[in-house]
C-alpha cells in the first residue's frame, strides 16, 4: 500500500487539521493570506476562462523557511489549459430578466418589521442569459467532475472514503454568487468536492487530492474528505460528522471579533442536525450576536435514513427556535432560489441581526458515500423522479433554450468541452506523483519540529514487545530507582529532534510502503 493511502486511512492529515484549527487566530489577526476574485460589475460574456493548470502561487520568505514537506508539489512544465471559473456579476449593460421561484420560500420568526436594514426576499430573481449560461456550464462542470471521480473509486484509483455532489450542484453556485471573497468564509462536511472548485482551487490539484498525490492541496495526505483553500478562506471539508459547525462558528465569531465585515457559512447534512455540538453553538452564536450562516444541505437522507426516519422536526430551518435564531427555507435544487435566498441571508447577517438558519432542500443521486449503492432505502424510480422533474441542471437548461439564449447543439457542445477539460484532469492526476516514504511522518508538528515536552513512541520496544522479548514488569519496582531516570533521558536525548526518522518507522509501515 503506498504511503498516501496509509496516511488518508489513519488521517494523519495534520496540516489540514491545523488550517482548521486556526481558523480563529488567522482571521482575528489578519494573517490569512488572501486574494479577490476577478468580480468587475461590468462584464459581458459567460465568464468559463482558461488558465495554466498549475497556477504560480507565491512563496513569502516565511513559507521559504518552511521545510519542503509543507509546500504542494507543482509541476512547472504543465501548461495544459483547465478552468477557473470567476464569481460572475451581472454587466450595466446586460438585458435583465425575472423568473419565478417555482417553490416559495418559507420564514421562520422572520418579520420585515423586526429586522435591521434588510427585506425578505421575493418570489422573482432577477437575471441574465449570460449569467443564466454561466449557471449551466460551472453546474456541469461540477457534475461530469463528480461522474469522473465515481469512475476513478471504481477503477481503485481513490481509496478510503468518497462521498459525491452531484444532484447539489445549485447550492455551492447560489452561494458563490453573493461571496465576498476576501472577506467571507465558509466549511463543509465531507461532501467537498465541489466547495474546492467554486473556492478557486483547479481540477487538477483537487482530482490529484483524491488519488493521494502530491499536487493536492494537502499535498495527498487529506484526501476526499480532507479539501480545504485558505487562500480563499474555505476552511475544508471534515471527516467527522457535524465537527465543522463549530469551527465555522469560530469563525463567525472572529469576523465579529476583528469587525472585518464577514460572514461564516457552516454547512451540514441533515444527518448531522441532531448533533448535540450543533445545538450547543446555535446558542453560542446567538449569545455573540454573530455573523453566522447555519446551512443545513438537506439531500432528505442521513446515510441510508431518511430524515422522516431519525428526525422528529424536519423543518430544520425552525432549529434555531429554541436559542431563538429565525430560518428560512430554500429549494436548493433551482440556483435561482440559492442566490436570492443567500443575497438575503448575507444581508441579514452583515446588517447585524445575528445568526440564522438556513435549510436548503436538495438530493443526492449517489448514495451517501462511494460504499453506498443508494438504492437499499429508496427506489430508482424515486432517484428517476427526482432527475427528471427537478434536477438543477435541467432547470436552466429549459431556461435557456425556453428564452433562446442557445440552442440544444450549443449547449451539448459546452458539455462536451467540459468533458474533454475533466478527462484532462484525470489524466494529470493518474500522472501525478505520490510523496515518497520518507514523508510519511511529516506535516504532523509546525515547522516539522518535534515539541521539546513530547517524547515519542519507542518503536524499538514495540518490536521487542512483538518478538516477545521484553517484560511489561521491567522497570515497576521502587519510584526511587534512578536507573529509570537515567533510561528515560537517554531514549530522550536518542529521539529529540529526529525521532520521526525513517530508521526508527515501524517495520509494518516500511514494508507497506
Amino acid at each position: 500500500m503506498h504511503t498516501n493511502r496509509i496516511l488518508q486511512r489513519h488521517a494523519l492529515s495534520s496540516r489540514y487539521n491545523l488550517s482548521s484549527l486556526s481558523v480563529l487566530g488567522m482571521l482575528s489577526t489578519g494573517k490569512a493570506s488572501i486574494s479577490l476574485y476577478n468580480s468587475t460589475r461590468h462584464a459581458s460574456t459567460i465568464q468559463f476562462r482558461y488558465g495554466k493548470a498549475n497556477q504560480q502561487r507565491q512563496q513569502s520568505s516565511k513559507s521559504a523557511r518552511q521545510p519542503s514537506s509543507s509546500r504542494r508539489e507543482e509541476d512547472p512544465s504543465q501548461n495544459r489549459s483547465t478552468p477557473n471559473f470567476t464569481q460572475y456579476r451581472i454587466g450595466e449593460n446586460e438585458e435583465l430578466i425575472e423568473f419565478e421561484v417555482g417553490r416559495p420560500y418559507k420564514f421562520f420568526r422572520l418579520e420585515n418589521e423586526t429586522m435591521k436594514n434588510v427585506q425578505l426576499p421575493a418570489t422573482h430573481v432577477t437575471t441574465s442569459k449570460q449569467e443564466m449560461l454561466h449557471f449551466f456550464t460551472e453546474m456541469s462542470y461540477y457534475r461530469r467532475f463528480e461522474i469522473v471521480a465515481d469512475m476513478a473509486y471504481k477503477q481503485k484509483l481513490i481509496r478510503g472514503f468518497c462521498h459525491l455532489y452531484d444532484g447539489q450542484e445549485a447550492i455551492i453556485t447560489g452561494i458563490k454568487t453573493n461571496y465576498k471573497f476576501g472577506v467571507d468564509s465558509i466549511i463543509t462536511s465531507y461532501r467537498d468536492h465541489a466547495y474546492q472548485l467554486a473556492m478557486g482551487d483547479t481540477g487538477d490539484a483537487t482530482l490529484s487530492e483524491l488519488f493521494g498525490k502530491s499536487p493536492g492541496c494537502a499535498r495527498g495526505k487529506g484526501g476526499s474528505m480532507h479539501l480545504y483553500y485558505p487562500k480563499h478562506k474555505f476552511f475544508g471539508g471534515n471527516g467527522i460528522v457535524g465537527a465543522q459547525v463549530p469551527l465555522g462558528t469560530g469563525c463567525g465569531f472572529a469576523h465579529k471579533y476583528s469587525g472585518d465585515g464577514g460572514v461564516n457559512i457552516a454547512a451540514y447534512g441533515d444527518g448531522a442536525s441532531n448533533q448535540g455540538q450543533v445545538f450547543e453553538v446555535y446558542n453560542m452564536a446567538k449569545l455573540y450576536n454573530l455573523p453566522q450562516i447555519f446551512l443545513c444541505e438537506n439531500n432528505q437522507y442521513g446515510m441510508g435514513t431518511s430524515t422522516s426516519r431519525a428526525s422528529s422536526n424536519t423543518e430544520f430551518y425552525t432549529r434555531g427556535s429554541s436559542c431563538n435564531i429565525p430560518g428560512i427555507w430554500i429549494d436548493g435544487m433551482d440556483v435561482l432560489a440559492v442566490k436570492k435566498g443567500f443575497e438575503f441571508a448575507y444581508a441579514y447577517c452583515r446588517a447585524g441581526n445575528g445568526p440564522l438558519v438556513v435549510e436548503a432542500q436538495t438530493y443526492r443521486y449517489h448514495g451517501h458515500s462511494m460504499s453506498d449503492p443508494g438504492v437499499a432505502y429508496r427506489t430508482r424510480d424515486e432517484v428517476d423522479a427526482v432527475r427528471s422533474s427537478r434536477d438543477p441542471i435541467e432547470q436552466v437548461r429549459k431556461k435557456i433554450l425556453d428564452q433562446g439564449w442557445a440552442t440544444e447543439q450549443e449547449l451539448k457542445a459546452i458539455e462536451k468541452d467540459l468533458r474533454k477539460v475533466v478527462d484532462g484532469h484525470f489524466k494529470y492526476a493518474v500522472a501525478a506523483k505520490e510523496l515518497p516514504a520518507s514523508e510519511i511522518f511529516t506535516d504532523i508538528y509546525a515547522n516539522g519540529e518535534l515539541p521539546p515536552l513530547l517524547r515519542p513512541v519507542d518503536f524499538r520496544k514495540q518490536r521487542d514487545r512483538d518478538a516477545g522479548l521484553f517484560d511489561p514488569s521491567e522497570g515497576r519496582g521502587d519510584s526511587s530507582d534512578t536507573s529509570r531516570l537515567a533510561d528515560t533521558e537517554e531514549i530522550d536525548s536518542q529521539h529529540s529532534g529526529e525521532s520521526m526518522s525513517p530508521q526508527i518507522i515501524p517495520k509494518r509501515v516500511e514494508a507497506a510502503a
